[in-house]
């Protein structure tokens, strides 16, 4: 998990509220409760469900793959393609379960500079390395 990660998690958290203001809503959009924050043990608990499965190894892969075209759609300013790669994400996310999803929330509350998210960088580092580069 990186600085693209969080990125890509911030863009999928606002796309209901682009999606209202492309569709011209007045109404203020319900704001889901705050995740809760995440912690070594969850994250840990997260890498092994992954890791027990090559199909999970492949998506995990994969989400990630789609995070660095995020990253360059954003630096591109392309909010279309980011919103269509930001679908995409939360696809291939529900195929890693209900743990993950909520793991990427509290880590997308996290500053990326700060000791937890560190922490669960490093929890996930095994699990980045089994990815193709």
């Amino acid at each position: 998990m990186n600085l693209k990660l969080i990125v890509a998690t911030a863009v999928l958290a606002a796309m209901p509220t682009l999606a209202l203001a492309q569709a011209g809503g007045t109404a203020a959009p319900k704001m889901p409760p705050p995740a809760p924050k995440p912690t070594k043990a969850a994250a840990a608990k997260v890498v092994q469900i992954i890791s027990a499965d090559k199909a999970k190894i492949e998506t995990y892969c994969s989400i990630g793959s789609l995070y660095d075209q995020m990253d360059q759609a954003r630096t591109k300013k392309n909010q279309k393609q980011m919103q269509d790669i930001g679908k995409q994400i939360q696809a291939l996310s529900t195929k890693l379960g209900p743990e993950y999803s909520t793991l990427m929330d509290g880590y997308n509350s996290l500053d990326p500079q700060s000791k937890d998210a560190k922490e669960l960088d490093a929890v996930f580092a095994p699990l980045d390395q089994q990815c193709p580069k």
